[in-house]
């Protein structure tokens, strides 16, 4: 379950908030899992990996 402490009331992390209290409530499995990415300039190239959010403290985000 993921902790929302002092959450940034801009638009989208309210919209994040509301998403997931829907998931939560439709019983949907794993929602704690997103998708990071970045960018390599150099190497013109994508990386992604998924991670467990854990928690979002004002406009920061913590995952393991």
């Amino acid at each position: 379950m993921i902790e929302f402490n002092n959450l940034c009331t801009s638009e989208p992390y309210l919209l994040f908030a509301d998403c997931y209290k829907k998931a939560l409530e439709s019983n949907q499995e794993i929602i704690e899992a997103i998708s990071i990415s970045s960018f390599d300039k150099i190497q013109n190239e994508v990386d992604s990996r998924f991670v467990n959010l854990k928690y979002i403290n004002k406009d920061e985000w913590i995952f393991f």
